[in-house]
């Protein structure tokens, strides 16, 4: 899950492009619009939710809606993300391994 906001365009390419790159790809991305139009043809080779928020709310209340989708839809494991990192080919699987034994992991 990662939060999408104005001012995070210069970091899209390489975080789209880390995720891309990820080992596993058997994951969701879910992604929390800010107020952002975001590309429709992202190609990553997953699956893709997009969840668009609109008006002038702060930043925990847009993941507290991503994680109520979350919830809402059935998923049992939220790996949080930063739309300004850029992540390891196997950050996806990692976590997931550790996530099969404790409840949080960092």
């Amino acid at each position: 899950m990662v939060a999408n906001y104005k001012g995070s365009e210069d970091y899209l390419y390489d975080y789209f492009k880390s995720i891309k790159n990820q080992n596993n790809k058997n994951f969701d991305l879910l992604i929390i619009n800010d107020n952002v139009r975001l590309y429709d043809d992202l190609k990553l080779g997953i699956r893709i939710h997009q969840i668009n928020v609109t008006g002038n709310i702060h930043v925990s209340q847009v993941r507290f809606k991503g994680i109520k989708y979350a919830l809402d839809n059935g998923y049992k494991k939220l790996i949080f993300s930063d739309i300004d990192d850029y992540y390891s080919e196997n950050r996806i699987s990692e976590t997931l391994k550790h996530l099969d034994y404790y409840d949080f992991v960092y």
